[in-house]
């Protein structure tokens, strides 16, 4: 994905609310939200080019979601394994969250530059939300960190990176939280993703791309010839296991679905 917002733990009724947009080639195949063939307590979208995804969720309470970085073509690895990997495989593990980013840290170096969020347990007292990046040149010894409770957001960079869009993501995600209505919260989540708002020049980082490209990219939602926002993401899950997940897919031209999915967690 390449931009995610959350908010964990401070809600009256979720445990953890997630938006997030998946920005992609559209000549890359994929296919929608839906429960996964072989692994049917897997749901989630599928890149069909290396078999991972950017979001997923199990029955069991496991939930993943990878941000790729973006830095200058020499910063990154032709043979690089895929980072959606990442996420299938810890939805498809037994490992808990600090195990598997543990294990993860020791082979950080085959992947191009990533964030992931992790959770496992959700929707019972005991869950737990981390976050781990192998471009975090500050965590040698602890390569990942659970969050405490609050409202974040994640996009192409570090965490904590002040980006215009993460800023106004996770801002009005905030701002969200008093809603009375789930409906009206899922809406409302959505139109946030929909935001094209550019921000000024000066506002931008510089990631190693043109100045002209920074900005194209600058928006919530991305839209450019090839390239764009494919799906945006919207999941909500109560603090006793009742998920529910809703994606809308978008094609080049401009035509749009949407795919919806809710059960209760089974630890």
């Amino acid at each position: 994905m390449c931009l995610v917002a959350f908010a964990w733990r401070c809600h009256a009724r979720h445990q953890l609310i997630l938006a997030g947009n998946r920005d992609e080639y559209f000549a890359r195949p994929s296919t929608a939200l839906a429960w996964w063939a072989g692994e049917p307590d897997v749901l989630g979208g599928r890149d069909e080019e290396a078999g991972g995804t950017w979001l997923g969720v199990a029955r069991s309470g496991r939930l993943a979601a990878v941000t790729n970085f973006r830095e200058a073509a020499a910063a990154r690895r032709g043979d690089a394994n895929s980072r959606g990997r990442l996420v299938a495989d810890f939805l498809t593990q037994t490992d808990d969250a600090n195990d598997y980013l543990q294990s993860l840290w020791q082979r950080r170096d085959q992947f191009n530059g990533y964030s992931l969020i992790l959770a496992d347990g959700l929707g019972s007292a005991h869950a737990g939300l981390w976050l781990a990046s192998n471009r975090d040149q500050t965590r040698e010894q602890t390569p990942a960190h659970q969050l405490a409770p609050g409202v974040y957001a994640v996009s192409n960079g570090r965490f904590g990176d002040p980006w215009p869009k993460v800023e106004r993501a996770r801002t009005t995600l905030a701002k969200l939280l008093d809603l009375p209505d789930d409906r009206a919260l899922v809406e409302r989540l959505f139109e946030l993703l929909r935001d094209r708002e550019v921000p000024s020049q000066q506002s931008l980082p510089v990631t190693g791309v043109s100045p002209e490209l920074e900005r194209s990219l600058a928006p919530i939602f991305v839209r450019l010839p090839g390239y764009g926002t494919r799906s945006s993401s919207v999941l909500t899950c109560s603090y006793t296991g009742d998920l529910q997940f809703s994606e809308r897919s978008f094609a080049e031209d401009g035509t749009s679905s949407e795919r919806a999915e809710a059960f209760r967690i089974v630890a």
